[in-house]
């Protein structure tokens, strides 16, 4: 998502990290350009299958947007397991990357997330 419009972004499909595979096989990279406000989310492919297909993750990415990107983690992979009646074929992961530029940060933490910019509440969550 940037500026508040989501676009699909589709990515070479490599090998899983950590699957033997026959012979040595190198991972390619491929570049994404991110700019500060931009927010990246990536998931597998039990995101999109079965019962998440119905899921609009479009939306919920947009309506997520003020959202941590833990809550809004959070709240997409709920709503596919919810989608799923809590029975998921397949796994659900959902990584989201908030993008705010190469500059050195605030943050003051030992270990976790700085609470001090979680959500407030959880009613913001619900779609």
């Amino acid at each position: 998502m940037r500026e508040g419009a989501v676009e699909t972004i589709t990515c070479e499909v490599d090998h899983p990290f950590g699957l033997p595979v026959p012979a040595p096989h190198p991972y390619r990279v491929q570049d994404i350009d991110l700019r500060p406000g931009d927010r990246r989310l990536m998931l597998t492919d039990g995101m999109l299958e079965r019962h998440g297909e119905g899921v609009d993750l479009p939306a919920l990415l947009e309506h997520t947007r003020d959202l941590h990107p833990r809550e809004a983690a959070l709240t997409l992979t709920s709503a596919v397991r919810h989608a799923a009646g809590g029975r998921l074929k397949d796994d659900a992961t959902v990584m989201c990357l908030h993008w705010h530029g190469p500059q050195q940060t605030q943050r003051h933490v030992s270990s976790g997330a700085d609470t001090q910019q979680a959500s407030a509440g959880r009613a913001r969550r619900q779609p």
